[in-house]
């Protein structure tokens, strides 16, 4: 029997939009983050993005802190640089859950064997594929260069990718989670991912539907417009909670979705299924 990669989501929180409505009520909320400040692989938007983090958190204090119902509290933030090791990320998350005592951990997620999965508290969600496309242009001349204006570069390739690896076809997908950085961007990938025709995704909407019950629900979470802008990762975490049945909005019978990923000029595409 095929060996598969198993996800398990461990910790997740929104950092910005979704915590003045939480119900905590102590007078300082820790927030924890784990990102690969050093190391082979040091970089990406998780650090360059995180002094933009860090003047939220100071804006937010010089206010008075995060409006609760219970009244305000001060944001705490603590920060720690796996060395882009895995083994390091995963002590470095329990480290805030057990010593740190975070009210919030950002984004991360396990993963493992499916041997291993067994074991955990929580049903294990399996990658059934994966894809990755990169085509030779610049994320720069993404912009004002393509040859194929509207199309994502990169993501029917790595469509066909994961496809293939998980045994699949795109009317297999229960659900999908995609990289809507703009609208349009979106209805490009459904596209390109293969769920309709080029020049058809309009169509596509208005006879199946993308809403929770459409015929492909379509970032059942809102996505980075209406949800939280916190790149990817939330995408996968929506997808799992939606195979594990935990999800806010749930399909009904989810047992394989889809999570598209855009990094211009890059793409990749994860399978996912319970």
């Amino acid at each position: 029997m095929k060996r598969r990669t198993a996800l398990k989501l461990a910790f997740v929180a929104a950092v910005a939009g979704g915590l003045s409505a939480g119900a905590a009520t102590a007078e300082t909320i820790k927030i924890g983050a784990v990102a690969p400040k050093t190391g082979p692989l040091a970089g990406g938007s998780t650090v360059t993005h995180w002094p933009n983090v860090r003047l939220w958190v100071e804006q937010v204090n010089r206010r008075g802190g995060l409006k609760l119902k219970s009244g305000q509290a001060k944001i705490e933030l603590i920060e720690y640089d796996d060395q882009t090791n895995p083994g390091e990320n995963i002590k470095a998350v329990q480290r805030l859950a057990t010593q740190d005592k975070a009210d919030f951990i950002v984004a991360p997620y396990v993963m493992t064997s499916a041997e291993r999965a067994r074991d955990c508290a929580k049903a294990p969600v399996e990658v059934l594929g994966a894809g990755f496309a990169s085509p030779g242009i610049s994320g720069d001349d993404v912009f004002t260069q393509l040859p194929e204006p509207l199309e994502i570069p990169g993501a029917a390739a790595a469509a066909r990718q994961a496809y293939q690896r998980a045994g699949i076809g795109p009317g297999d997908v229960d659900f999908a989670e995609i990289y809507d950085c703009f609208t349009i961007s979106a209805l490009l990938q459904i596209e390109d991912l293969g769920f309709c025709g080029k020049g058809e995704a309009a169509a596509f909407i208005r006879e199946r539907g993308i809403t929770i019950d459409g015929g492909l629900p379509v970032n059942t979470h809102g996505g980075l417009l209406s949800y939280s802008y916190c790149v990817g990762i939330e995408h996968v975490v929506e997808a799992v909670r939606q195979l594990r049945g935990e999800a806010g909005a749930q399909v009904r019978e989810a047992k394989i979705g889809l999570v598209g990923a855009l990094a211009s000029p890059d793409y990749s595409v994860l399978v996912l299924g319970n």
